[in-house]
């Protein structure tokens, strides 16, 4: 019988730095210029009028940086995960 992998350590621990990294990154202008307060004084500054349309995309960026982080928190953790299998595998062997 096949053994079945029950758990992912190193995608959750790449997941959780990544989140983490993502986190920072929304509220903070030190490390890169993508918070959401100089995204929405950029947005401000293209758009006069329509400050719904800031409104309604704000979500929108939160969304896809958090579930970009996402997505390449599960491929990389994947990685290490099969890499360290392997590594383990050539000690045991």
């Amino acid at each position: 019988m096949k053994n079945r992998k029950t758990s992912n350590v190193g995608g959750s621990i790449f997941l959780f730095i990544l989140v983490y990294f993502i986190y920072r990154i929304l509220l903070e202008d030190d490390i890169l210029p993508f918070s959401i307060t100089s995204v929405q004084s950029t947005m401000n500054h293209w758009v006069k009028h329509w400050h719904f349309l800031v409104v309604g995309l704000i979500p929108v960026y939160i969304a896809l940086l958090f579930f970009g982080a996402v997505i390449l928190g599960i491929f990389f953790g994947d990685k290490i995960e099969r890499l360290i299998s392997k590594i383990l595998q050539k000690k045991i062997h």
